[in-house]
């Protein structure tokens, strides 16, 4: 009997039913599109803080948090929280840097020690170039004034 191209299933040689390689094919393709479709709705979703508070609960979580430790011609140096690992962060494309209580600060004038919290363009890092800060807010602009644990696990805003 010959093998219909339409086939979704053939029988091995133990008698169980297995999908045929049209249908396989079929299956992997929709997969990959409900893949890149689920990819995209999640990257356009990314909510920045607002300067003024914003809405609570609306805000994307943030991307790293922990301490500045240098900055240099766009360039700051993070100590991540929870690592302690340096992350090296592009702020090209942030004008203000803002205070977690309002009010905001040059980069010039930032104080190494504070803590921080960055947001990443898209909310996502860059898989083969710098991240790149689209939101850089900072607790206070003082060492000996650390806020507390939940600071840096919070998520959103």
């Amino acid at each position: 009997m010959p093998k219909s191209p339409f086939a979704i299933a053939r029988r091995n040689k133990k008698g169980l039913l297995i999908p045929t390689l049209p249908i396989m094919k079929k299956i992997v393709f929709v997969l990959g599109v409900l893949l890149t479709t689920g990819c995209v709705a999640a990257k356009s979703k990314c909510t920045l803080p607002s300067p003024d508070g914003g809405e609570p609960g609306k805000v994307s979580d943030r991307n790293l948090a922990g301490y500045l430790i240098d900055k240099k011609n766009n360039k700051i140096f993070i100590k991540e929280y929870r690592t302690n690992k340096t992350i090296k962060v592009d702020v090209s494309e942030i004008d203000t840097p803002y205070s977690a209580f309002g009010g905001d600060a040059p980069f010039s004038e930032l104080v190494p020690g504070i803590a921080v919290r960055i947001w990443y363009k898209n909310c996502r890092k860059s898989a083969i170039n710098l991240p790149k800060a689209a939101y850089f807010e900072f607790f206070a602009n003082s060492k000996e004034d650390q806020p507390p644990e939940s600071y840096f696990t919070q998520k959103g805003q």
